[in-house]
């Protein structure tokens, strides 16, 4: 390491050549600056473990808190740049973490994360990503858990911020039936959307879903799912909205479910008790109404309807830009065809 009156040696001819104390006094304002977003992103972590363990989903906290004790020890923050003083500034972030997250798990309450609180959190993991991956190659694996996880905070803020921008809007009445999973297991023949893990009041998520395929164009001609259903399979609470009767944009229908399925896990009824529950049982549920929305396969909606909705969604893509999409998209519709089981599939290709 140079003295810290040795100059640092200058790239080129025409650049200033600082000692080290020169050097880090020039970087010091921007690493003060590093420091706070990497502060403010512990915080905003444990805000949301907080509000985790209020709604006693205990198992990512672990990970959270040893997080956040990371970062700080990666950072420094503290001003006892020793062995004994990172130790102490350990011990006080873990405490500061653990006070929270007791609170807020014995009261089942936490506080609401502002929107500058969650922006801080990803900020901070970003930039500790890319610090993590400028100092040693080693650290790549946990630059990966820091990216995969900003993603995951993203996505599910966005989604609630969606949900909860859709529970404001006019609310309608339905009827909402509990059944089993033996009842569903008797639904052969039938279609719906499952979505899976509805958490908190089950009717702003029936209006909020109501609501969004009515802007969105997928409900037509004033149709409104009325008849919904409630199950639950495991620790999850999930929702049956049954095509019975309602008018729909099966293509509109069909993008809509690809594009939002990590966010709210949509399926189909009739891939959901195949892969979930073993399969129908040949017992048939009563049913009030026919399922004039279910082809002769049981897939829920026609291959043409589906593939016409991907299309026009490939024209928005292409027009708003994101070309990068367009190969995914390319390759989805034309294995659609094939997976359905058409007669000549290659007659889809080239529709992108």
């Amino acid at each position: 390491m140079p003295d810290r009156d040795t100059p640092i040696p200058a790239q080129s001819g025409n650049e200033k050549r600082y000692t080290v104390d020169e050097f880090l006094a020039q970087i010091e304002p921007q690493y003060r600056q590093y420091k706070d977003t990497i502060r403010k992103c512990i915080a905003g972590l444990t805000e949301c473990a907080a509000q985790m363990a209020a709604q006693h989903q205990e198992e990512d906290l672990p990970q959270f808190r040893r997080l956040c004790i990371e970062m700080a020890e990666f950072w420094g923050l503290t001003d006892d740049d020793t062995p004994k003083g990172y130790q102490k500034m350990a011990e006080q972030y873990g405490s500061v973490f653990d006070q929270a997250v007791s609170a807020a798990r014995e009261s089942g309450q936490a506080p609401e994360m502002s929107e500058q609180a969650r922006q801080s959190v990803l900020d901070g993991l970003d930039l500790y990503a890319r610090e993590m991956r400028a100092n040693d190659k080693s650290l790549e694996d946990w630059a990966v858990e820091c990216d995969v996880l900003a993603e995951g905070l993203e996505r599910q803020w966005r989604t609630e911020n969606a949900l909860s921008k859709l529970s404001d809007m006019q609310m309608g009445e339905c009827e909402m039936k509990q059944i089993s999973t033996d009842e569903l297991r008797r639904m052969e023949g039938r279609e719906g959307l499952v979505l899976q893990g509805c958490g908190g009041d089950l009717q702003e998520w029936v209006d909020g879903i109501n609501n969004m395929f009515t802007e969105q164009g997928i409900l037509l001609n004033g149709s409104r799912f009325e008849n919904v259903f409630t199950f639950r399979r495991g620790n999850l609470t999930n929702l049956l909205f049954p095509f019975d009767g309602v008018e729909l944009d099966q293509g509109q229908l069909a993008v809509w479910r690809l594009i939002t399925h990590s966010e709210l896990g949509g399926t189909w009824l009739s891939d959901y008790v195949p892969n979930q529950l073993g399969g129908f049982t040949q017992e048939q549920m009563p049913q009030e109404l026919d399922a004039p929305h279910s082809d002769e396969n049981g897939n829920g909606f026609k291959m043409e309807e589906c593939l016409r909705g991907l299309t026009i969604y490939a024209a928005g893509i292409a027009a708003s830009g994101q070309d990068d999409k367009l190969s995914w998209l390319r390759r989805l519709v034309e294995n659609i065809p094939e997976f359905w089981g058409a007669e000549d599939p290659e007659q889809y290709h080239g529709r992108i």
